[in-house]
């Protein structure tokens, strides 16, 4: 006889079966897609705005700004830069202020999605998304301030890695030229799947954050350190694969505005549209992302 009291053991969810459910998060929760792209947009107004007053009332007469809707104009920008450098440089400077507002309103979001994501909540999940982000910022910022660290030192321990390897550009050492470019042909897949390893970190860290509800961000991190290591075969090629379909459709991205032939109103208002379409499929390929996290880690 079976006994009733006996606990029937889960089993483990497979990386297509944890991508699977990152979709099913990302579909099942699209408002908080749109919450993400709804702030990157208004911010990137923000920034825009002033620049496009500046060039209008600066060059908005020149047929040079023509030219620019057909592409790229090194000669124009340098002229601009030096005409107009001094009123560009507030512009710039409010830029780089709303940057880093928009980083911080993304951490701020991202402890709401992660509160949503582990709770699976049935109903009244807006208000558990607003408050996880407002529960969670200060630690979800400390923790992306650490793991800022340490992207900074993989940086610059292969940035000094491709300055021994081109010689530090030095041309008489160098046998060759082509191995400032060529160099970079495997270094760069190399960094990129090195930096995966505490990018995938974080990701883990935030969810045992918010699972656990950790007053220390070091618990999280230790925690999420550990996940990482016991279950490497799958983490490790789940968030890969994850990469691999952002890359794809950062080049269906180029591939479809390539297709426009940038000379008219009609066709700038098209390339906005895809690329603010493109944006927010972005923000819902974060949400699979930690989405499949999360299922791996249930």
């Amino acid at each position: 006889m079976t006994n009733s009291n006996t606990v029937t053991e889960a089993h483990p969810v497979s990386v297509i079966g944890a991508l699977k459910q990152g979709f099913s998060a990302a579909l099942g929760h699209l408002w908080i897609s749109l919450v993400f792209w709804g702030v990157s947009l208004l911010l990137a107004l923000l920034a825009a705005l002033p620049f496009r007053s500046l060039l209008l009332g600066e060059a908005g007469n020149s047929l040079m700004v023509k030219d620019l809707m057909k592409g790229f104009d090194y000669t124009f920008l340098n002229d601009f830069m030096q005409s107009y450098g001094a009123g560009f440089t507030p512009v710039l400077n409010q830029s780089v202020l709303l940057l880093g507002l928009q980083y911080l309103l993304l951490i701020f979001l991202v402890g709401g999605l992660v509160k949503v994501l582990w709770g699976q909540p049935q109903l009244e999940y807006r208000s558990i998304f607003w408050s996880g982000a407002g529960t969670y910022f200060w630690r979800m910022l400390r923790l992306s301030v650490f793991f800022l660290l340490i992207h900074g030192l993989v940086l610059v321990v292969f940035g000094f890695l491709y300055f021994k390897v081109v010689k530090g550009f030095s041309p008489q050492a160098l046998e060759s030229e082509g191995i400032i470019t060529s160099s970079l042909s495997w270094l760069v897949p190399l960094y990129v799947l090195v930096a995966a390893l505490p990018m995938m970190w974080q990701d883990y860290a935030k969810v045992f954050l918010v699972k656990n509800n950790n007053r220390f961000i070091w618990s999280s991190i230790g925690e999420g350190g550990r996940f990482v290591i016991r279950h490497f075969a799958k983490t490790y090629p789940l968030y890969l694969l994850n990469m691999v379909l952002v890359l794809v459709l950062f080049m269906v991205n180029y591939f479809l505005v390539s297709l426009f032939d940038i000379s008219s109103l009609g066709t700038i208002i098209g390339t906005f549209l895809l690329s603010q379409l493109f944006v927010f499929v972005r923000y819902a390929m974060k949400m699979v992302n930690q989405g499949s996290i999360v299922a791996l880690m249930r």
